[in-house]
């Protein structure tokens, strides 16, 4: 089913919308972009998750401003669904450019699952980078301990 006209246009102010608040939050440096930068910058793996969650976080922002707009005017029920779905179906575009492959109906409504998801498996990260920093930190401390005490039998012994 193609969208309607009416459709169209919305549909095309809630993507400018969205990319100009993309683009504020490159150019106000939000944390949420350039933190990751630096925070798994020695971690191939955990930047690509990061940048993914940002991209997925950002693609799901476009209902959050569809919910926002629709709330603020005075429409039917059936128009407003039908704005929605008119959406869905221009994002599905959207995302088919983001995938190569083609992304399947059922994309949209996991966004928000793999949002969370992307999240834990970035916390699980740095639990392992925290748990990692310790080890490191306990070698070092028994290695000190340990050349202590030799130092203290060698003095004992001489």
């Amino acid at each position: 089913m193609q969208p309607s006209k009416d459709t169209l246009a919305f549909s095309l102010f809630i993507l400018k919308e969205a990319r100009e608040q993309l683009a504020q939050d490159f150019i106000e440096e939000e944390p949420e972009i350039y933190r990751p930068m630096f925070q798994y910058e020695k971690s191939k793996e955990q930047m690509v998750l990061a940048k993914e969650k940002y991209m997925v976080s950002w693609l799901d922002s476009h209902w959050e401003l569809i919910e926002n707009f629709l709330q603020n005017q005075e429409l039917e029920n059936t128009i407003q669904d039908g704005f929605r779905s008119g959406f869905a179906v221009v994002l599905l575009r959207l995302l088919e450019k983001f995938n190569k492959d083609g992304v399947s109906p059922v994309s949209v409504s996991l966004l928000k699952e793999k949002v969370r998801n992307l999240e834990e498996l970035l916390n699980l990260g740095d639990k392992h980078e925290d748990r990692f920093n310790k080890l490191r930190y306990d070698i070092e401390r028994h290695k000190r301990i340990f050349a202590r005490k030799i130092d203290e039998l060698r003095r004992k012994t001489k």
